[in-house]
């Protein structure tokens, strides 16, 4: 191999090494983007990913071992006060606080997003505000002070605004809180009301990780130790096609279990009907066989002995 003669010029920028069989070399050192070289010349630490596009990284904490979140343009933000960051930031939950879906926004009058709200306010100053302060965690749980307080004069107020979308707000994360807050002090005609706008939506809303929540409210508030027959079965009719479905799933398996908690008896038959008619798929499935044991234990007699019977035939 021939070697060519390097001026003095020509080294410049170059760095010596020690190669592994001892030979000095002259390379050309990579040098990144951010700060190199670091202090005694060490090069500082990649860039994290996350941090970088705004995301917040994890922090090992303390002798537990446990993970935080630290660091982004969100930590310590209002995302604990109902909010939820955009492209561009925090911005708040709902379309109608950007001035969409429908309704126009009064935007002079809108609530600031993560102020807390003194439960002694009146509940008027709020008119046009109702349905996204339903949907923010400050906001809902000043309307649910206002409906423990005032009562159905409250919830008329509420329900005057919030009707047309009380199937959205049953599903809502912070919303479902004040819709079961409103069956809870309901009138029977406001109830009705609120079961007539979100009926055709009970099973989607059993289904659904908060919807079930507002699910197990109306099967409590219609039925109990004093049922509203006429509205209990309404909402019969509305799961009875879907007790199996119900039955396998993460959040519609407690809907079930709670009709064999508030149904009536001599009403509660469809879910003992449909479990043993479908019982080699209800009790094989890990949400399944949890309801199976419900309905043994809140079974009479003679349902008990059809359940059991049925298990014998297939055992």
């Amino acid at each position: 191999a021939q070697y060519m003669p390097v001026s003095e010029h020509d080294m410049r920028g170059l760095q010596k090494v020690i190669l592994p069989n001892g030979y000095e070399a002259m390379v050309v050192p990579v040098v990144p983007q951010m700060g190199w070289p670091g202090p005694n010349g060490i090069p500082p630490p990649p860039p994290m990913a996350n941090a970088a596009a705004g995301y917040p990284h994890e922090e090992h904490g303390g002798a537990n071992g446990r993970k935080r979140a630290v660091g982004g343009p969100n930590a310590g933000s209002k995302h604990a006060l109902g909010m939820r960051s955009g492209p561009t930031g925090p911005k708040p939950r709902g379309k109608n606080a950007a001035g969409q879906g429908g309704d126009k926004a009064n935007i002079s009058g809108m609530v600031e997003q993560s102020a807390v709200i003194s439960s002694n306010a009146p509940l008027d100053d709020y008119k046009g505000n109702i349905f996204q302060l339903s949907q923010e965690q400050n906001g809902c749980r000043y309307l649910q002070q206002k409906v423990d307080r005032d009562g159905p004069s409250a919830v008329e107020l509420i329900l005057n605004e919030v009707r047309s979308r009380l199937t959205t707000l049953m599903m809502d994360p912070f919303g479902n809180y004040l819709f079961q807050k409103l069956l809870e002090h309901a009138t029977p005609d406001q109830r009705q009301v609120m079961l007539d706008e979100t009926k055709s939506s009970l099973i989607q809303a059993a289904l659904n990780l908060h919807g079930t929540r507002s699910v197990q409210k109306f099967i409590e508030v219609c039925g109990g130790d004093a049922p509203t027959l006429s509205q209990i079965d309404i909402v019969i009719n509305q799961l009875a096609p879907h007790v199996t479905k119900m039955s396998m799933d993460t959040n519609g398996n407690h809907v079930v279990q709670r009709c064999l908690q508030y149904v009536p008896r001599d009403r509660v038959g469809f879910v003992y009907h449909t479990v043993v008619r479908d019982v080699l798929v209800i009790t094989r499935h890990r949400h399944g066989c949890c309801v199976f044991q419900r309905c043994i234990d809140a079974a009479d007699d003679e349902q008990r002995n059809a359940l059991i019977d049925k298990v014998v035939e297939h055992a």
